[in-house]
């Protein structure tokens, strides 16, 4: 059976060891972390970007928003058209 002593210590390490993780992500700066949960979101939201890196997710993301607005001009044209 582990003594009460030895309980407490290994808790204590665990707890320090968390602390220590958790103050090395906020040691890189507030803003790099910001930019990179973002582009970790944009990954997940456009196509074809889940391997890539800063670059290309920008470069492809700027690429998708180009061809979502072309389809909503060619939507809107053809629900005039057809008087939708």
């Amino acid at each position: 059976m582990a003594r009460p002593q030895e309980m407490r210590r290994g808790s204590l390490l665990s707890v320090r060891r968390r602390k220590k993780r958790v103050i090395g992500l906020e040691q890189k700066s507030p803003f790099q972390y910001l930019v990179r949960r973002k582009v970790r979101k944009l990954k997940k939201m456009v196509p074809g970007c889940q391997d890539d890196g800063v670059e290309a997710v920008l470069r492809k993301t700027a690429e998708y928003i180009a061809f979502l607005e072309l389809q909503v001009t060619a939507l809107k044209s053809l629900s005039y058209i057809y008087g939708v």
